[in-house]
């Protein structure tokens, strides 16, 4: 976001010699942008020092760093540090977000530039869903609260990231919201995956040890590979999409 801030004000700086300066849209988009791509990771890292797990003890320690306790004044650092990562950061920029999907067909009527501020939320999507990068957005704090509500018993943390899971892909099934259909059958394919991954998880833990370990492994084998074969296959389309268009615009 500095870095950002810096290229905005040099180039409104040095627009008086050679033009081409940044708008205000423009820099705002491309912050979003960037926010967008790091918006889970964010969360994921404001939620930390919430998930605290019991040893039989009877103390706890956090999920993620088992050498700080809970209660202690190292945890009640990071928990400020936390808490402030996900007001400032998760919960503003959430709120701007669903501030900016609430006032957009207004925007169209009255002010469309204000519009391509937002363009990272809603460029992606059919003009029937400009909408649907909220749900996008929601998806990542909401799977990574599911081990702060329940740090001790794994299958209803299993049992809510499946919850999460279903919710998004039913939303997927109905509105189809990617602009490409390949991007659209590529991204229910994934969240099928990952549903199937989660889902049978509590089951590994009626089978001996053994038994569990390699039908794991298997399970997860298959399932990357998959991940991967549908990865690789949208890459191979969105290039050779990219390349017939280059060579339609070169001809005459």
């Amino acid at each position: 976001a500095v870095w950002l801030l810096v290229c905005f004000t040099s180039s409104r700086f040095f627009k008086r010699f050679q033009g081409g300066a940044w708008t205000w849209t423009r820099f705002l988009n491309t912050l979003g942008h960037f926010l967008q791509v790091g918006f889970s990771v964010m969360s994921a890292l404001a939620l930390q020092p919430m998930m605290c797990y019991q040893h039989p003890n009877g103390q706890h320690s956090l999920l993620k760093h088992a050498g700080v306790f809970c209660n202690t004044g190292e945890h009640l650092v990071m928990l400020l540090t936390g808490g402030a990562l996900f007001i400032f950061g998760v919960a503003t920029f959430l709120g701007i977000c669903g501030w900016a999907l609430w006032n957009i067909p207004r925007w169209s009527l009255v002010c469309p530039q204000r519009i391509r501020a937002f363009a990272f939320l809603i460029s992606r999507f059919r003009m029937g869903c400009w909408w649907y990068g909220m749900p996008v957005l929601l998806r990542g704090p909401l799977l990574s609260l599911c081990p702060v509500l329940a740090p001790d018993f794994p299958p209803a943390q299993a049992a809510m990231v499946t919850v999460v899971l279903t919710a998004g892909l039913v939303l997927h099934m109905l509105f189809l919201p990617w602009k490409m259909p390949m991007v659209n059958l590529a991204d229910g394919c994934l969240q099928s995956m990952l549903l199937l991954l989660v889902a049978i998880t509590p089951a590994m833990g009626t089978a001996s040890a053994h038994s569990i370990e390699d039908f794991h492994e298997g399970v997860a084998l298959v399932m990357l590979s998959c991940m991967a074969f549908v990865l690789a296959t949208l890459a191979f389309s969105v290039g050779f999409a990219l390349v017939c268009y280059l060579a339609g615009a070169a001809s005459p």
